[in-house]
């Protein structure tokens, strides 16, 4: 395809809840380093940190608490805990492993942009095999604000050598729908089951999959990305 009759020149993905279902994994190392600190942490614990970086709900945990422990410290504890869980049970939803493969195909620049820190995100797209269809994966942590801040999806576009307008981006979370937004981005939406009724931040989007993966198809996404 000629690049100049391409709506969007590149694609910027999200990681988790957009390409791969680790929520329940993050809960679980959540649990998991929690417990033996005398904290409960449960599903809807996490719910207003959907979107947003692990630091930030770590450090809303340490502060409530009045852990002794670092941030850092937590976060190194919590990456660990995730990666073991993630290196035999990442579950890729099957429909945007097939528009990976699509847009690759079709020969558009890819990145992931995620609150995840590098080593979990290239650790997960390894353990999914995934990493390869990425020229770039970047972390909230390498740019100055998380989202929904746009830096981290602006740093991607640079490292992309793409314009902003130019780009698209997969998001599953509000945070990540206001970034695409303030980053002057496209966005194609496909917010979580559990988001219903759905605020109203996901209706800023291009394209929206008001169902979530449910209704997701890899075929609609890339007959909207040529219409």
């Amino acid at each position: 395809m000629n690049q100049a009759a391409r709506k969007f020149s590149a694609v910027i993905f999200d990681l988790d809840g957009t390409l791969v279902d680790s929520e329940p994994l993050y809960l679980e190392a959540d649990q998991k380093i929690f417990r033996p600190l005398g904290i409960i942490v449960e599903a809807e614990h996490k719910k207003p940190y959907t979107g947003l970086s692990s630091h930030c709900f770590l450090a809303d945990i340490k502060k409530q608490y009045d852990l002794s422990l670092s941030v850092e410290e937590l976060l190194t504890r919590k990456n660990a805990a995730y990666m073991e869980l993630a290196q035999e049970r990442t579950h890729v939803f099957p429909e945007m492993r097939t528009f990976v493969r699509l847009l690759k195909e079709h020969g558009y620049p890819l990145a992931v942009a995620s609150g995840s820190s590098k080593e979990v995100i290239d650790a997960v797209l390894e353990a999914a095999d995934l990493l390869t269809y990425f020229d770039v994966t970047l972390s909230s942590s390498q740019v100055k604000k998380g989202k929904p801040a746009p830096d981290v999806f602006l740093e991607a576009a640079r490292l992309l050598n793409t314009p902003p307008q130019a780009c698209l981006v997969m998001e599953d979370s509000c945070y990540g729908v206001e970034a695409a937004k303030n980053a002057q981005m496209s966005c194609i939406a496909i917010p979580p089951a559990e988001a219903a009724p759905l605020a109203d931040c996901f209706y800023e989007a291009e394209l929206l999959f008001a169902k979530g993966m449910a209704e997701f198809t890899a075929d609609k996404a890339f007959a909207w990305l040529h219409q």
